[in-house]
């Protein structure tokens, strides 16, 4: 019972942070967005390798900082695309830390290393193009992941539990079923209609039950793929910094799909 109350409460100061900051700090999205990655990406290595390859480490994390905030100052028209350019340059000396580092002959470390890069320093980069366009627009994005997640609770937990339920990915996370996916891409269609009556979505009613898809598909992948890589390193959560929630990673693992397949539809339709 106390660790429902803890959950529960810090899952509404979790909430309510972030809504505040997309809704009333448009200014510094991306200041939030690298800071989330920061948390991330030091929990993902933490786990991962440890205390080695730490230059290697910081130059992973100088890149998706500089990049992030290049790509913001770009968008907001206040540097020419060309800067881009710069933010890469951590990112050249990577191999250079890596050869005069004492762990050079554990090359299955810097492998981790380019995993978080990819997995998570990708889309943190690259997360200015929506947050630029409107923090409204993300926090609608995150409703949605929260409707795909309560949905495949719901029907997941009433159908999917039973003998003959199909088990969507039973090595990785057991008690995940087809039931759940269902409940889920239901749930997220419906909420982003309710999104778009509320004149949240500015897209055609058609375009709000492809972003529901989209969402509710790539957002139990990314959920999945940290699922295995705790289920690879035998750990339950990512971190402890949410009492009762685990890590940054546990709570943004289905976002760091979700969001960029939900900006590349957008995109893709010419919907921005």
């Amino acid at each position: 019972m106390k660790n429902l109350i803890l959950r529960t409460l810090f899952g509404i100061l979790f909430v309510g942070v972030l809504v505040s900051v997309l809704l009333f700090l448009p200014r510094y999205l991306h200041v939030f967005a690298a800071l989330a990655g920061c948390l991330m990406l030091h929990e993902f290595y933490a786990n991962s390798v440890g205390e080695s390859l730490k230059a290697c480490r910081v130059l992973a994390a100088l890149t998706m900082v500089l990049s992030c905030f290049a790509l913001w100052h770009v968008r907001t028209g206040s540097l020419a695309a060309s800067a881009l350019c710069f933010a890469f340059v951590p990112l050249l000396f990577l191999p250079a830390a890596l050869i005069f580092s004492r762990e050079k002959f554990e090359y299955d470390k810097f492998a981790y290393l380019c995993t978080g890069l990819v997995y998570i320093g990708l889309p943190v980069a690259l997360s200015p193009v929506v947050l630029a366009y409107s923090g409204k627009l993300v926090l609608c994005f995150f409703i949605l992941i929260w409707c795909s997640d309560v949905g495949a609770y719901c029907l997941g937990s009433m159908l999917g539990q039973r003998p003959s339920a199909h088990k969507l990915a039973p090595d990785i996370s057991p008690k995940k079923s087809w039931w759940g996916i269902v409940g889920g891409v239901l749930l997220c269609i419906g909420g982003a209609l309710v999104l778009w009556a509320l004149g949240w979505l500015s897209l055609p009613w058609f375009h709000c039950l492809g972003l529901g898809v989209v969402i509710c598909v790539f957002g139990t992948f990314g959920d999945l793929f940290e699922s295995l890589w705790k289920r690879h390193l035998g750990i339950k959560d990512s971190g402890k910094a949410i009492p009762g929630h685990g890590g940054w990673l546990d709570r943004f693992d289905s976002s760091l799909l979700a969001i960029p397949a939900a900006t590349v539809y957008l995109l893709l339709f010419d919907l921005f």
